[in-house]
């Protein structure tokens, strides 16, 4: 990310605001005309219908929407220099890549504007008066905006390829976690264990920042750690389990 603080002149972080990221991953988990409260409660065609919906809409959004061009062109520079393969048949892992994508968004954009923050001198008149607020600091209602796309995240982009024995099995969590095991489709390109690391990878990224970190490692330590454990000693080809095996490990 270190070329994004020095492109000269494209003035994009200065002037992408936390609301408008906000705004682009809250489309991303709308239910949309799934007939549902929360897109964590639809089923296994439905959500991937609503997915693709929810993908769609946020790119009519930044070709359509002249407030979203900011964003868009953020969106656009982390999307070049990063190093994992976006396009993909399995609609969940695009999914999951925009929203790992938006969160390098809202990293960059809140760490340029707490360098860019210049309080000024208290008025020693009124000590009694609060600080000026940060402008990277989140809301009550964003925080828990934030903390939904993560639960996504991790649903959708690490305890899926978790082998057995590895963590909890996603399916054993909540009635949405097996519906996204039934879902992701692991024979579509890039592999299982490249999706691991590219969301792992990319959530370490995005904890530099501290407020955001206390998000992430407060509810899904362990489900990164363990993918980092499944990544860093697992063996990367094995002969396939038997069922007996398999039962045996979990």
């Amino acid at each position: 990310m270190a070329a994004l603080w020095q492109t000269a002149g494209s003035g994009v972080l200065e002037t992408c605001g936390l609301e408008r990221i906000l705004e682009a991953l809250k489309l991303l988990l709308s239910p949309g005309g799934s007939g549902s409260s929360s897109l964590q409660i639809t089923k296994h065609d439905v959500l991937l219908t609503t997915l693709k919906s929810n993908l769609s809409a946020l790119e009519d959004k930044f070709l359509k929407d002249p407030h979203w061009k900011k964003l868009k062109l953020l969106r656009d520079e982390i999307a070049n220099e990063a190093e994992w393969r976006q396009d993909c048949m399995d609609v969940t892992w695009r999914f999951t890549s925009q929203t790992l994508l938006l969160l390098l968004c809202l990293k960059e954009t809140m760490i340029r504007l707490a360098v860019e923050f210049n309080p000024g001198k208290p008025n020693p008149r009124t000590p009694e008066a609060a600080p000026a607020l940060s402008p990277d600091t989140l809301s009550v209602s964003q925080q828990k905006t934030v903390q939904s796309v993560l639960q996504f995240v991790v649903t959708l982009g690490v305890c899926p390829y978790l082998m057995p024995g590895v963590g909890v099995p996603v399916r054993y969590r909540t009635e949405f976690g097996a519906v996204v095991q039934d879902v992701v489709c692991l024979s579509a390109a890039p592999s299982a264990p490249r999706r691991l690391y590219t969301s792992c990878k990319v959530l370490l990224n995005v904890a530099q920042h501290a407020s955001l970190g206390s998000l992430i490692f407060c509810r899904h330590f362990g489900d990164i750690a363990a993918g980092l454990c499944q990544l860093g000693f697992c063996p990367t080809k094995r002969k396939p389990l038997n069922p007996e095996e398999e039962v045996n490990i979990r």
